[in-house]
């Protein structure tokens, strides 16, 4: 089992930091990237039932993709996050089969939320991202990712770093 472990983890954090490379130099994150991971980690999670006998990855994973859907699809729908984002946290569940989901989400979040404010103040736009925030509270249809504002951030990093965050505090604890 540790050998998965290791493959399982390996295989995330080398996903995590191309994700990082190409969302802050070409502000995406691509197909050959994602997909191949979200297949890489079914396979993991078949050779965990397969050598193992372990039907928990399986339900980890459903369950994982499931809160996935409900928390992330909903601002990809609205145009508030980017499909690749969407993809990048569908391959990270699919990787972890739906470990320490919460754990992730929670940083994912809070790393967006900090990111987002230091952009605002990077390009002294505080107001402008008030009104963002208020239009998106109003209206959430009429805003997307690249409305009048013109302000992004490549929140594949913000996923990354929250997906990584949780795991190394978990290995330095054990």
């Amino acid at each position: 089992m540790d050998v998965l472990v290791f493959a399982r983890y390996g295989l995330l954090v080398c996903v995590l930091l191309i994700a990082i490379y190409t969302d802050i130099t070409q502000r995406k994150i691509y197909n050959y990237l994602t997909f191949p991971a979200i297949g890489l980690g079914l396979g993991l999670i078949l050779g965990e039932y397969l050598l193992f006998d372990n039907l928990y990855a399986f339900k980890g994973l459903i369950f994982g993709w499931c809160v996935i859907f409900l928390i992330f699809g909903i601002p990809v729908w609205l145009g508030w996050l980017g499909a690749g984002d969407f993809k990048l946290i569908v391959a990270v569940t699919t990787i972890l089969a739906g470990r320490q989901i919460f754990e992730i989400i929670f940083c994912i979040s809070l790393i967006g939320a900090v990111m987002a404010i230091l952009v605002l103040i990077w390009q002294g736009s505080i107001l402008k991202g008030l009104g963002g925030v208020l239009k998106l509270i109003i209206k959430p249809r009429s805003a997307s990712i690249e409305d009048d504002t013109g302000l992004t951030i490549p929140y594949g990093v913000a996923i990354s770093l929250g997906t990584l965050l949780p795991i190394f505090l978990y290995f330095f604890n054990n």
